[in-house]
C-alpha cells in the first residue's frame, strides 16, 4: 500500500472552500427564493436624553414600516412590494423582488413611546427614541 504524503496547505484549502461554500449557501439575500427577513443596517448614537437611530431601508415607502417601542427594545418592520407583470409585455430582466426587512434592538435604557419621532429621508429611517423620565440620569446638588 502506497504511503500519501500529508500535505496541511491542501487541507487547509478544502476547509477555507467548504467554509465558504456553506456561508455562501446560507446567506439570505434579495435574490434569495425563500421568504426570510432580512435585517437592515442601523446605526444608534446615545445621549443622557435619548438615542438617535437610523435604518437603512431602500425602496420602502414609510406606510409600508411598522415601528413598534416597548420597554427598552424596538422593533421594525417592513416590506417591499415587487413591481406586478404588465398586460403589454414580459420583463427582460427582473432582480429586484419582494423583500421582509426585520430587526429588533434592545437598548440600555426604558424608551418613552409617547415621545417617539420617526421620519424618513432618501431611504433612511430617523429614530428619536427618548429616554423614560426615571432612566435618565440626574445631577444631584450637595446642600
Amino acid at each position: 500500500m502506497p504511503q500519501l504524503r500529508w500535505e496541511p496547505i491542501r487541507e487547509m484549502v478544502s476547509l477555507r472552500d467548504a467554509v465558504q461554500s456553506l456561508l455562501a449557501e446560507s446567506q439570505i439575500g434579495p435574490d434569495s427564493e425563500n421568504d426570510s427577513s432580512i435585517a437592515p443596517a442601523i446605526d444608534i448614537h446615545e445621549s443622557p436624553q435619548a438615542f438617535e437611530m437610523e435604518c437603512n431601508l431602500p425602496g420602502i415607502k414609510p406606510s409600508d414600516v411598522e415601528i413598534t417601542v416597548h420597554g427598552n427594545s424596538v422593533t421594525i418592520s417592513a416590506e417591499s412590494q415587487a413591481a406586478e407583470n404588465s398586460e403589454n409585455g414580459h420583463w427582460v430582466l427582473r432582480e429586484r423582488k419582494h423583500v421582509k426587512y426585520h430587526r429588533k434592538v434592545t437598548l440600555g435604557s426604558a424608551l418613552d413611546p409617547e415621545k417617539v419621532v420617526a421620519r424618513s429621508e432618501n431611504g433612511v429611517l430617523k429614530l428619536h427614541l427618548p429616554k423614560a423620565e426615571k432612566e435618565r440620569p440626574r445631577r444631584i446638588e450637595i446642600s
